[in-house]
């Protein structure tokens, strides 16, 4: 079972004044440490715990970050210039964070050194990015996907609130367009104090800004730095990746140096244009900055730049990419080597084109490792049970009847009701097989008890409510519609979704069937075992109706590692058992005719 894991990131691209131990620092520390309680300092600290791996990161003074967006350990390309890197990233790529700096800018009329001012979110398909408004820093800015900034190039002191446009924070306060549903994102706060909060994944950004220390300003008065803060929470984080949060330290400055004392190994200002296409090759879903061309429009035109430089305009967001053989010439790679590293991506013809790409552009193998790490995830593989004979999940997959209806027409399982008559749950027509329509009639083979007579139906699936504390064998018939005689079937597979448990392991979940085997992900967080000729799957995590899933199809990462598919060949009726232990009320069962997480890994 895939381990699970918690990174909580604490980013403040500042130092709050002094510390206690001795001035704030004013380069960006990175080391892993085992830290202990009572323990001090600035700088990341990583931290394991007995539950999972918990890694904790916090960045204090101006962000000065080596650049490995255009190559491995070089400088970062002039320090005073803006940049944009990676802070987290979820493993499964469907969050991510990346935030926007400058080391120093003083803005317009009110000459305050900026340091980290921007984030952006990426929820799936949804981007959310979050500005200080240059023309009132008592504000913040929320745009959303690739929304401009409104006058990013002159001072506006309206309220913004235009339509199409980045909007004051007061006027976005809800649920983000685009994420509703089960996982959806809703923005809270005032003021310059947003945050994001995305239910049923764990994902929490709460941000500030934050004015400290005095600063001498061009004009030689004494001046406030002011920067965005931000604590970041979120499950299952990518950790192989050169994210800020989990890079290398020997990727950062060395603590102590001023930012003019940094080596600039003759890079320009204008090598930093190449990150939409030399981005992180550990971050294989996030392919290109999450910022826009009016963001760095408005830094760049309301910045004053106070090492002189002229904050170049030019640069690319969205630079087309070359061809992957193409790309290896430039870079003086083999492109048959790109092949062959990149040859077991090719199922999956995308992936495969992205590899090749990234390949060509850095002659890094970890560029495959990571690859190949995202298509166990997005593409896991089907496991089978151990004990199983002979277990092909593509025969399973491409063989089994399938049930893409579940319309009751009679729903009372065992008698509860809340139907009367017949003592069943029958779907009508429920498959056609050779043009003759069939029934799936369940049944209770002994006592079964509810806790809510509301067994049946539940959106695509099938649905069974037990109490908890309870256990009740099922049992599944496949019947012609109008005669009601058996009919045998060479392959059906029967597959539970949603096996969770509730708080402290109340309400786990067992389901447990006779027939030829079982399957799950890859990544599973089932605990599956042999019992005889029988194989059975217990819930490990607890989870909550927002994480439900709502179709047989599209699910995400953590409820396809909540499945458990039995197959069965030439049956007409075949039998599962639900055991629910001791818990608060009772638990509905998700299920479906489907070989499910069989065909996993062929999407």
């Amino acid at each position: 079972m895939r381990s699970t894991t918690y990174a909580a990131f604490l980013a403040t691209a500042s130092a709050f004044g002094s510390d206690s131990d001795g001035d704030a620092l004013s380069l960006l520390q990175m080391k892993a440490v085992h830290q202990t309680s009572g323990s001090k300092g600035t700088g990341t600290k990583v931290r394991l715990n007995s539950t999972g791996q918990n890694v904790k990161c916090t960045a204090s003074g101006d962000v000065h970050v080596d650049s490995w967006l255009n190559e491995e350990k070089l400088p970062r390309k002039n320090p005073q210039g803006p940049g944009m890197y990676p802070l987290l990233t979820k493993a499964d790529g469907s969050e991510a964070v990346q935030f926007y700096q400058f080391a120093c800018a003083h803005w317009g009329a009110f000459q305050s050194c900026a340091f980290m001012n921007s984030l952006a979110f990426k929820f799936d398909d949804v981007i959310v990015r979050i500005h200080p408004d240059m023309d009132n820093p008592s504000q913040v800015l929320i745009c959303l996907n690739d929304e401009p900034v409104w006058s990013p190039d002159a001072y506006d002191s309206s309220p913004k609130d235009r339509d199409g446009f980045c909007k004051y924070l007061e006027h976005r306060v809800g649920v983000i367009p685009g994420t509703e549903g089960p996982n959806q994102v809703v923005l809270s706060g005032s003021g310059t104090r947003p945050a994001l909060t995305r239910e049923g994944t764990g994902f929490v950004a709460e941000m500030w800004g934050s004015t400290h220390r005095g600063y001498t300003a061009p004009d030689g008065r004494g001046r406030s730095s002011f920067e965005m803060c931000a604590s970041i929470n979120m499950k299952d984080a990518l950790e192989g990746s050169k994210d800020v949060c989990m890079s290398d330290p020997s990727q950062y400055v060395v603590a102590g140096r001023g930012s003019q004392d940094v080596a600039h190994a003759g890079i320009s200002y204008a090598d930093f244009g190449g990150w939409s296409t030399k981005d992180d090759p550990a971050t294989p879903f996030v392919e290109s900055p999450l910022f826009t061309q009016t963001d760095h429009d408005m830094f760049c035109s309301k910045g004053n730049w106070v090492n002189g430089n002229t904050c170049d305009k030019t640069i690319i967001f969205t630079a087309p990419e070359p061809p992957s053989d193409k790309a290896c010439a430039d870079n003086a790679c083999p492109y048959d080597m790109a092949q062959q590293m990149c040859k077991s991506l090719k199922s999956h013809q995308d992936d495969y084109e992205e590899c090749l790409f990234d390949y060509c552009m850095t002659c890094d193998e970890t560029v495959v490792a990571a690859w190949e790490q995202w298509e166990t995830v997005i593409h896991p593989a089907p496991l089978c049970a151990t004990g199983m004979v002979d277990c092909q999940p593509a025969d399973i997959c491409s063989k089994s009847l399938t049930m893409n209806v579940l319309t009751p027409s009679q729903s009372n399982l065992g008698g509860a009701g809340p139907d009367s008559g017949e003592a069943e749950i029958r779907y009508k027509n429920a498959a056609n097989i050779n043009g003759q329509g069939v029934d799936l009639v369940v049944t209770a083979a002994g006592q079964y008890t509810p806790n809510q007579a509301k067994s049946g139906v539940a959106g695509s699936f099938g649905v069974i409510n037990v109490k908890c504390g309870t256990e009740v064998t099922l049992v599944f018939n496949i019947v012609d519609s109008e005669s009601g005689a058996a009919v045998t079937v060479d392959n059906v597979a029967l597959s539970w979704y949603d096996l969770d448990e509730g708080k402290k392991n109340k309400g786990r979940s067992t389901v447990t069937s006779c027939g030829d085997g079982l399957l799950t992900s890859s990544s599973t967080e089932l605990t599956t075992q042999k019992l005889g000729s029988c194989w059975s799957a217990t819930s490990s995590t607890r989870g909550t109706a927002a994480d439900n899933p709502k179709s047989p199809f599209g699910m995400t990462q953590q409820q396809r590692e909540r499945v458990a598919t039995f197959p069965f060949s030439g049956v007409s009726s075949f039998t599962s058992t639900i055991n629910v232990e001791r818990g608060s009320k009772g638990r509905n069962f998700l299920f479906a005719i489907e070989p499910g997480v069989a065909c996993s890994g062929s999407e």
